[in-house]
């Protein structure tokens, strides 16, 4: 691997290394860097598939206290499960990007922030067929990248938004 010069010879330009693979510091898929334990004791599920060329941070944002109640890293071309979400009303917001800054707790190449116009409501009801109680609960998969025939929308956020949750 190439390595982008500290000093660009005179003759030579910086765009001839716009090829050159950047090491970024990433985290490990499904580190989790945020967790109120009170919103996680349900049933429900929500998978996140990153196909994007960049990593994530996915908040999932409960309404009624308006903060994040899990906060995840999802690495590129990988998918996490949420498990055990609370009955209740959610909303789900990311930011993508690339070269996690730890300390800051933030991307610092390549940022984009969103929401999910959608809110995800989780609910857990019990069924009764024939002699059987079946528990029914709520699950969700959404991506992070476009698909053909998907119908999610999202909308670009300022990263103070994405910030106060």
């Amino acid at each position: 691997m190439s390595k982008i010069p500290s000093k660009i010879p005179e003759n030579k330009s910086l765009s001839q290394y716009d090829n050159v693979k950047k090491d970024y510091y990433s985290l490990p898929n499904g580190t989790i860097i945020n967790s109120n334990p009170y919103y996680l004791d349900g049933l429900g599920e929500f998978k996140i598939d990153n196909g994007t060329d960049r990593d994530a941070v996915v908040k999932l944002v409960n309404t009624d206290i308006e903060k994040s109640v899990f906060t995840v890293y999802v690495k590129s071309k990988n998918i996490y499960r949420i498990k055990k979400i609370c009955d209740g009303t959610y909303k789900l917001l990311f930011n993508i990007g690339q070269d996690w800054d730890k300390i800051n707790k933030r991307f610092t190449v390549n940022n984009s922030y969103s929401k999910f116009r959608k809110l995800y409501n989780f609910e857990t009801h019990e069924q009764t067929y024939y002699d059987k109680i079946e528990t029914k609960y709520s699950t969700f998969e959404i991506t992070l990248h476009s698909v053909i025939g998907g119908s999610a929308k999202t909308d670009n956020i300022d990263p103070k938004e994405f910030e106060n949750y």
